[in-house]
């Protein structure tokens, strides 16, 4: 009895060496199983994540709002800054009692330049920041439809709903004739439960042998 196992046949002894193939299947549909739900899970903790993500981003709206607040305060200083200006020119031009308003009038048309240029550089750097927040709108809708549960369709899994239409996760508590649908990545199949499910092989008895008593060889 020097050995791990005994058996008292050759018979006995390859039976305990070779598992039983229904085994064999019962195990691989329970790692399976196990497989998909540890895959849903992960990507309802993706999707969950990704939602809390999106939540914290601000509205473009009110990312906007303060800078055409700023813009809108600086070209009504500038309008005002420059009828102020311009009556103070004016008021001076009266006193000194100058023959001509050419000068005036140049630094009108150089207030006016200025604010011009002023206007266009902010409008330009307001065009640029919502660029900016497009692209990255774009990239999280991109990041959004990559956890969304189309993309684990697409790679060969499907989805189980029962009549009312919520996720089966399991065979249990299946009735047979119960009416199922079952969606693939291109589109929808229904399906009815089989009364029974699948048949199940049975491993085949070895033949008692007639050998006189005698072992016989397992080759």
């Amino acid at each position: 009895f020097a050995s791990d196992r005994r058996a008292p046949t050759p018979t006995a002894a390859a039976e305990m060496a070779v598992p039983v193939r229904a085994d064999l299947i019962a195990d691989l549909r329970d790692r399976a199983t196990r497989l998909m739900r540890a895959e849903t899970r992960l990507v309802e903790s993706a999707r969950t994540g990704l939602a809390g993500l999106a939540r914290g981003l601000p509205k473009l709206g009110d990312l906007v709002a303060l800078p055409r607040q700023r813009f809108d305060n600086a070209a009504d200083r500038l309008r005002g800054a420059l009828s102020r200006v311009t009556t103070v020119k004016r008021g001076e031009l009266h006193k000194a009692g100058a023959p001509s308003l050419a000068p005036i009038r140049r630094q009108i048309a150089e207030a006016r330049k200025r604010n011009a240029e002023m206007a266009t550089r902010a409008k330009q750097a307001e065009t640029r920041h919502l660029g900016d927040l497009g692209r990255r709108l774009d990239g999280a809708g991109k990041l959004l439809e990559s956890y969304s549960y189309q993309g684990v369709l697409k790679r060969g899994y499907a989805v189980v709903r029962d009549a009312q239409g919520r996720p089966v996760r399991a065979a249990a508590g299946q009735a047979a004739g119960a009416a199922l649908e079952i969606e693939f990545a291109d589109g929808r199949l229904g399906a009815v439960v089989a009364p029974g499910g699948a048949p199940k092989s049975q491993p085949k008895k070895p033949a008692p042998k007639k050998d006189g008593g005698k072992q016989g060889s397992l080759l």
